[in-house]
């Protein structure tokens, strides 16, 4: 319902996503955050802050689940229709069983000595953002078998 309250516009994604890797970067000191992609000129419809919700929800789980050491990498790529951004970490494999209840509300998946309570409704919101937006949100295991990627598809504006 706080989706429809929304004022919808045009923003920059490439922009919004450099400037959100880079932010994180200098909160986070102990993570190795990057970003490849454009900076500028790719154009959605929408919400920028649910946008930034919807990263922060995916950015906060691949912090979790990252090995240590290593990058979290945000990736941008476009074609004329769409905005593609991949966010990637390298770590555990998620069981095929799960991959498919993840966007399910109130179903966690962390271990349950974490020091933080879920309550597992994260990527619930994040799946419902992206659907917002017109858009995809995918979690899979990456096919080098060394991690979790997750995608976000936006379609662009004209």
């Amino acid at each position: 319902d706080a989706l429809i309250q929304d004022e919808i516009e045009l923003f920059d994604i490439a922009a919004l996503l450099s400037e959100y890797v880079c932010n994180m970067q200098s909160r986070h000191t102990d993570a190795q955050l990057r970003y490849q992609g454009a900076t500028q000129g790719v154009t959605v419809k929408g919400s920028d802050i649910r946008i930034v919700q919807l990263l922060d929800k995916i950015k906060d789980n691949a912090l979790d689940f990252a090995s240590p050491g290593t990058e979290i990498i945000f990736q941008l790529d476009t074609d004329q229709q769409q905005a593609v951004i991949h966010i990637k970490n390298e770590g555990e494999t998620i069981p095929q069983p799960q991959l498919e209840m993840l966007f399910q509300g109130m179903s966690s998946h962390r271990p349950v000595n974490t020091a933080v309570p879920h309550l597992g409704i994260g990527l619930y919101v994040a799946h419902r953002i992206a659907e917002y937006h017109q858009g995809k949100l995918q979690i899979e295991n990456r096919k080098d078998k060394q991690g979790v990627e997750v995608i976000l598809i936006l379609p662009i504006a004209r």
